[in-house]
This record gives structure tokens, sequence and C-alpha cells, in this order.
């Protein structure tokens, strides 16, 4: 019906929707744009392997011994 005041009727209701909005923002900022490397803590096996083989190092029981 096009009246602003109905949206900001109670100031308090608002502000507290605002608000909401801001932490939603921030969270979706933290999970798309600044954390997007992080790992899935489920899959620990799996990411220790990758880093061990980006990194260079060997295994611990010398199971690649002669690879070099």
């Amino acid at each position: 019906s096009g009246n602003v005041a109905e949206a900001l009727g109670n100031p308090v209701k608002f502000g507290l929707g605002l608000v909401s909005i801001a932490f939603d923002v921030l969270f979706l900022v933290q999970h798309y744009v600044l954390y997007t490397d992080r790992f899935d803590p489920s899959d620990v096996e799996a990411q220790l392997q990758y880093q061990g083989v980006q990194a260079g190092y060997g295994s611990t029981d010398n199971s690649d011994a002669g690879s070099e």
C-alpha cells in the first residue's frame, strides 16, 4: 500500500530485524569469502595425506622409502 510508516511503525522491532540481517551478512561473508579454503573436519585423514604430498614429506612407516 506504499505506506512507509507501516514498515517503520515499531522502531524496536525494525532495529532487531536490522541487527539480525547484519549478523546474517557477517556469517555469510565469513563462510563464503574469508574461510573458503577450510577443510571438512570429518575428513581429517585425507587432508593430512594431501598436505603431506604437497609438502614433500614421507610417510611415518617408510612405505615410500624407494620413491625418491
